[in-house]
């Protein structure tokens, strides 16, 4: 089993999720600026050149389950979807339990994604790195 590390930053709407009593979060610890909200390990699924939002993405079981990895160029491509919002939830419509977005545009670093008016997706998602998303990746 490979492991690995990576900073994420939460999107916007992950603090509107509540805790499941069966994954309790670790111990906060009190000299680090970062903040463990929750902790469960996911099997991470990606699919290179993937048309983010369309109907084959959606209805791909291989989704179901997992944490999806996408990366922001294939969601500024996609004619499906118009922001991260929106292609979260077509991620939680394909069964996805959480999604990662690796920044591989302009100088990719993460940041907060929001949600552009949308509806509020009812999983969790993160971005990384594109460094740290060639990692994962590979």
């Amino acid at each position: 089993e490979t492991q690995f590390t990576c900073s994420a930053i939460p999107a916007a709407w992950n603090r509107n999720m509540i805790n499941e009593p069966e994954h309790p979060p670790p111990p906060v610890d009190q000299d680090s600026p970062w903040q463990t909200v929750s902790s469960c390990r996911l099997p991470i699924f990606f699919e290179e050149n993937a048309l983010v939002g369309a109907d084959e993405y959606i209805s791909d079981p291989r989704k179901k389950g997992r944490a999806v990895l996408m990366s922001r160029r294939s969601i500024r491509s996609s004619s499906k979807v118009h922001n991260w919002a929106q292609a979260v939830s077509s991620a939680e419509q394909a069964g996805a339990s959480a999604v990662l977005v690796f920044n591989d545009l302009d100088v990719q670093e993460p940041f907060r994604m929001g949600l552009f008016g949308e509806k509020l997706p009812s999983i969790p998602a993160f971005m990384v790195s594109g460094k740290d998303g060639a990692a994962l990746c590979a």
